[in-house]
């Protein structure tokens, strides 16, 4: 008995250390991207920046966001478990990500099917298969260490999933006992937490919904009716215990109804518009930037929200040519399982496939995709695998409706996976590997060549340049901030020969260009990046920057203020301003600027940092000590803060305590000569 137990752990102990082996290698190899600690790019840099927000006491947002509250939150607790340590958080998500597919590994053991090939003696090997494809497959790895709500989702979709198995089972003739009932709840709870996680969840859990009150009603026993509707009840209410009053916020602080994140018009209208291909064609840049900025103009005309002018224009076009909208839909359906890993957010090919680990794992979609196809193709006539894997079947149907009604991408079918892992292990286990007949053999050749043909149809390439040249522009800020001026600058030139039109480019370089004191050259840039973009701030404070660094105080209030005029809530701006004040030595002035940054930004480290600095002056120094505490939760190597934060603490008499942070300054910079000045102040003895 024992041995037989040791031959069943053995496997799944293998495929663990396998999984974590996997995990381990990816993280050492991504580490070498600049990236790494520096999450830039469309999704990721917003979700990093939100999650310091709320570590920085910024738990309620000030208005209505772009995407879903649940995970910054959650990332914001990793934030503050592994204090900014970004390997650590990185390889906790990978973590999750795997321990997530135990507890369906668990409801997949307990699955038994009543075919002939089931019941011949032989042990099922799909649980196994469905855990291995679970550890080794390189798209997964991926999402999950990155800093994106796909992190969070899948562990939630899971659980959803497993406590609603696991309430069946306690479900006996339509009748729920009391655990049975606490499970739903559980199962409600959690989907709740992946619709405010991402709000495309809310087709599964529809579809869920439907499935439990067909069960209900199936159900035709009349004492039995009033117990056997719970089900439904209490998951459809602790499904809304998350969402409702993450609604009734957005809606409170926009002034107007706003579901789980505003945007939803525009990823609508950009699946479905006349330019649409089916993809996130439009990419964040001068187009992105122009196609919302007429949505915002447009819509205050018709006196309507944003969203809901994009949603109209969407429809409106619909109706207008039904038959390419119909096209469209059905090339969208195919999409969805096409081998190629479609873009959304940060996830552009050059950051993809930056590892070897993810280069040898290029077309891993198109094997895992031919063989959850078929398994699905050969599987749905059968109606043991309907039965016993409905959820699986809920699950990919509806991450298939939502994207082939707004837009396809690797990372928004990422949430089908555990199902695809499932089919696949069902078509190679069942399929491959038991069928003996020659007709049967035949028939699942036939399957996976249908399959094939649909995971590789020849849909639209990605435009590998424009993707090469947005890598670059992402990569050389990363690199800016790593202080390798001449590298960035390489890249970002270099960008300049696709994406000359990119006002943010020049802004990059003029920057890089302004810390080596070419002052000259640097305006150039940034009045380049205002003649490319003169809506924008930004170039318009880089000049006022550039002034105030040259010690033209008159210029640099000048252009700081037409910045403030562009968008007089900007962080970026109201804090070059307050830093301009405080060099002006008007200090009361300076203040009220990096405070209202901050109300704009909780996690605006260079303003808290200000107000430490205004704090030393003023001889505040408990206050001055708060700050640049604060300021060293968001930045805890930097090595100048901390010399910042001794000065204070031994201001008000606290050697001790400044000893310590001016020690931990000089381990992460040695011979940093602050640092150096301050430590013989305070241990010179006194005379």
């Amino acid at each position: 008995m024992k041995s037989n137990k040791n031959k069943n752990i053995t496997p799944i102990l293998l495929i663990i250390a396998v999984a974590a082996i996997l995990r381990t290698i990816y993280l050492v190899q991504f580490s070498g991207s600049p990236l790494f600690s520096f999450p830039l790019g469309p999704d990721v840099q917003e979700y990093d920046q939100w999650a310091k927000k709320i570590m920085s006491g910024g738990f309620l947002w000030h208005e209505a966001h772009i995407h879903a509250p649940f995970y910054p939150l959650f990332l914001s607790g990793l934030f503050r478990m592994f204090f900014l340590d970004y390997f650590s958080i990185r390889f906790f998500q990978l973590f999750m990500g795997f321990a997530a597919a135990l507890p369906l590994y668990l409801c997949l053991l307990r699955i038994k099917f009543a075919d002939k090939e089931a019941v011949a003696g032989r042990k099922d090997f799909v649980p196994i298969v469905f855990l291995a494809l679970w550890a080794v497959y390189p798209p997964l790895i991926y999402y999950q260490a990155e800093l994106v709500s796909e992190a969070l989702l899948i562990p939630l979709l899971c659980c959803l999933i497993y406590f609603l198995y696991r309430a069946e089972g306690l479900s006996k003739d339509g009748n729920p006992s009391d655990t049975a009932l606490f499970f739903f709840a559980l199962a409600g709870l959690f989907g709740g937490l992946a619709a405010v996680t991402h709000p495309l969840s809310l087709a599964f859990i529809g579809i869920e919904c439907v499935y439990l009150a067909c069960m209900w009603l199936k159900n035709k026993t009349a004492e039995n009716k009033k117990r056997t509707i719970l089900p439904l009840l209490l998951f459809l209410s602790l499904t809304l215990v998350p969402v409702v009053p993450v609604c009734i916020y957005n809606s409170f602080i926009s002034g107007r109804a706003v579901f789980i994140q505003k945007n939803s018009g525009f990823n609508f209208f950009l699946g479905n518009n006349a330019n649409a291909t089916g993809s996130c064609y439009l990419r964040p840049g001068p187009e992105w930037d122009e196609v919302h900025r007429n949505g915002e103009i447009k819509a205050k005309e018709k006196g309507v929200s944003k969203d809901r002018y994009f949603i109209d224009e969407t429809l409106s076009h619909m109706l207008s040519h039904p038959l390419d909208a119909s096209l469209l839909f059905a090339k969208k359906a195919l999409m969805v399982w096409n081998f190629r890993e479609y873009t959304a957010g940060a996830d552009v090919s050059a950051f993809r496939f930056f590892t070897p680990f993810q280069r040898l794992g290029k077309w891993s979609f198109g094997l895992l995709g031919a063989l959850a196809l078929a398994g699905i193709f050969v599987g749905i006539r059968c109606r043991d695998f309907r039965c016993s894997y409905r959820h699986f079947i809920f699950l990919t149907l509806a991450f298939w409706l939502v994207q082939t009604l707004f837009v396809t991408s690797g990372r928004y079918r990422i949430a089908m996976l555990p199902a695809l892992f499932l089919f696949a292990a069902y078509f190679f286990v069942r399929h491959i590997c038991r069928i003996r007949s020659i007709k049967g053999k035949l028939a699942s050749l036939g399957a996976l060549a249908c399959a094939a043909a649909v995971i590789f149809l020849p849909f639209d390439s990605a435009d590998i340049k424009r993707e090469r040249a947005e890598a670059d522009t992402i990569l050389g800020e990363a690199l800016i901030k790593q202080g390798k001026y001449s590298e960035a600058e390489e890249l970002l030139k270099r960008s300049l020969n696709v994406l000359g039109g990119w006002s943010r480019t020049y802004i990059l370089l003029g920057d890089i260009l302004l810390r080596q004191k070419r002052y000259d050259d640097a305006k150039a840039m940034f009045e380049r990046a205002v003649e490319l973009a003169p809506y924008s701030p930004l170039g318009y404070m880089n000049i006022g920057a550039l002034y105030s660094d040259m010690g033209d105080k008159c210029n640099a209030e000048l252009y700081l203020k037409k910045a403030l005029e562009k968008d007089p809530e900007s962080p970026e701006a109201l804090y070059n301003y307050g830093y301009f004040l405080f060099r002006c030595r008007k200090f009361k002035e300076a203040k009220k600027e990096y405070l209202l940054c901050l109300k704009r930004d909780p996690a605006n480290r260079k303003a808290l940092n200000g107000l430490g600095g205004i704090g030393i002056v003023a001889g505040n120094f408990s206050v001055a000590e708060e700050y640049f505490e604060r300021a060293l939760k968001l930045d805890p190597k930097n090595s100048q803060l901390m010399v910042n934060l001794a000065l204070a603490s031994c201001s008000r008499g606290k050697n001790l305590k400044a000893i310590i942070w001016l020690n931990r300054a000089l381990e992460i910079s040695p011979g940093l000569p602050s640092a150096l000045k301050l430590k013989e102040l305070i241990e010179k003895p006194r005379k």
